[in-house]
């Protein structure tokens, strides 16, 4: 009698552990879905910039909007994310002049694993960093620097996770003197969710 009183004991104890975990769970889910729940609203300006492009390039106070994205893992410290203004069905082999791609590589070295911080433009030294471009149909744009200039910005992660991520991108380098940097803006929140 005392051995089957145990037996049911544990029996409830298990059942209440594992309901108790599902709850979690589903609640973890729901905070990440209503954290990353806002739109992408991605404002981007591109003028005075000439560095390897084929021809003239100019996209002021562009709205960026967001028709599909990718997301590829590359290992638990670094991960690429693209976002294009078109469907893949509107792709033929080559960017139309008004379709564009934002290309983020957030990365993180020294031991550390991708997680919920700020990742300045090309800051090697921190060990978390981004490398961010805007692919045209008439070359890449990048965010250029020289010594002297206000740091680029970069990207502040809100949540990440394996088939979700989230967060504001918030770069501009403004040089018109130089057609090496031109103005470059791209600033706004960006939400990606793996179906």
């Amino acid at each position: 009698m005392k051995f089957k009183s145990i037996i049911l004991l544990l029996a409830i104890l298990i059942l209440f552990f594992s309901c108790s975990q599902s709850d979690k769970k589903e609640t973890e889910n729901n905070e990440v879905e209503s954290f990353c729940d806002y739109e992408n609203e991605i404002e981007m300006t591109v003028k005075g910039y000439y560095d390897k492009m084929s021809d003239t390039l100019l996209i002021e106070n562009y709205e960026f909007d967001v028709k599909q994205s990718d997301l590829e893992w590359i290992n638990d410290s670094s991960l690429v994310l693209r976002l294009m203004n078109y469907l893949e069905e509107d792709f033929y082999g080559k960017l139309d002049e008004d379709q564009y791609e934002i290309i983020i590589s957030i990365n993180a070295r020294k031991g550390k694993k991708l997680s919920e911080e700020f990742y300045a433009y090309h800051d090697y030294n921190s060990g978390l960093w981004s490398r961010v471009n805007i692919v045209t149909s008439l070359g890449t744009v990048w965010f250029n620097w020289v010594s002297g200039m206000p740091a680029q910005g970069g990207v502040s992660l809100d949540y990440i996770g394996e088939n979700q991520i989230c967060g504001v991108l918030n770069l501009n380098v403004e040089n018109l003197n130089s057609p090496y940097i031109g103005i470059v803006k791209l600033n706004g929140k960006f939400s990606h969710k793996k179906d």
